[in-house]
């Protein structure tokens, strides 16, 4: 069994993001979140789903499954795996864009393809198959 102090700090690193952008997620400071990774605390239940949202790995398994099915989840999650494949840049903003809802999520990829369609780049961030 694993604790929920290890699947966080697994879930962080693997994800490629700091106690601090984990922490001003939250809207705590970074002593509070450090608190959850070394077992001195536990996280909110609102904080405790918002980061089972945000790497797409359950609220059971980080609970205390095994660690094997903690990294299967992981595997399979693709909100992981676009966290781990992004620059620092890109982790940035999609953490401050994680608490947005649906409309405004849309709005914001209004925007962004308004953007690049400004600056001549069309097509170059389209996702295929799909209309923003």
């Amino acid at each position: 069994m694993m604790n929920l102090n290890e699947a966080l700090r697994i879930l962080r690193i693997r994800a490629g993001l700091t106690q601090k952008q984990l922490a001003d997620m939250l809207e705590l400071d970074r002593s509070s979140y450090t608190y959850y990774e070394t077992g001195k605390s536990m996280p909110t239940v609102p904080a405790f789903k918002r980061l089972s949202n945000l790497y797409g790995v359950s609220m059971d398994t980080m609970m205390g499954e095994s660690e094997e099915r903690l990294l299967r989840e992981i595997e399979a999650s693709h909100r992981m795996r676009v966290l781990a494949e992004s620059g620092p840049r890109v982790r940035r903003i999609l953490l401050q864009a994680h608490g947005l809802e649906r409309e405004e999520l849309r709005e914001l990829a209004r925007a962004v393809q308004q953007l690049w369609e400004n600056h001549g780049l069309d097509g170059c961030c389209a996702l295929p198959g799909k209309q923003i």
